[in-house]
């Protein structure tokens, strides 16, 4: 029972990101946990920033967004952006 209920609140949260993405295109893994707390307000178990994190990275192995990395560079620093996107993004866009 434990385990059916872990997983049908995962495809909740899944199509919730999913949804999410269709309406923004493009986002951090930040703003979707942001988002899903927004959402799930009133829920007693709130999605903490890893298991977000695990929760994209599975959706896009399964191929259902896109994950663009990017690194900007200014002189001597550097700062890593992970952008998780709707497929119908393109790198170009």
């Amino acid at each position: 029972s434990s385990a059916t209920q872990v997983t049908y609140k995962k495809l909740i949260r899944s199509n919730s990101f999913l949804d999410y993405l269709i309406e923004a295109k493009f986002s951090t893994v930040g703003e979707l946990q942001k988002e899903l707390r927004r959402r799930e307000k009133d829920s007693e178990h709130q999605l903490c920033k890893r298991s977000t994190a695990r929760l994209v990275h599975g959706l896009a192995n399964s191929k259902k967004v896109k994950i663009f990395k990017v690194v900007l560079k200014l002189e001597d620093k550097r700062t890593n952006l992970e952008f998780i996107c709707d497929n119908s993004v393109e790198p170009t866009d």
